[in-house]
């Protein structure tokens, strides 16, 4: 459970440090870093999981997904997104 999409909404420091949504860490290190609310990080864990599943059964075992969830405010009320991503790999 490793492998990650480097997409725009993991980024920091325009294209050069991505979050893992499986560690919640930066590749490479960041001293910038940024976070998901707790309430949104336990929720994008779950996501990932599903979504990991699912690509198994539906596309390959070598695909590889990415859930990033991220907040819209200052608050959960201000409301959230979620960007799901699949790259479907070669067997």
């Amino acid at each position: 459970m490793g492998a990650f999409i480097k997409s725009e909404y993991n980024q920091v420091q325009k294209w050069t440090c991505f979050r893992s949504p499986w560690s919640n860490t930066f590749f490479p290190h960041t001293e910038e870093p940024v976070f998901p609310p707790n309430e949104l990080r336990e929720l994008e864990i779950k996501l990932n999981k599903l979504f990991a599943t699912y690509c198994r059964f539906y596309y390959s075992p070598t695909s590889v997904s990415s859930v990033y969830i991220w907040d819209l405010g200052d608050s959960m009320e201000s409301g959230f997104a979620v960007s799901c991503l699949i790259k479907n790999g070669k067997n």
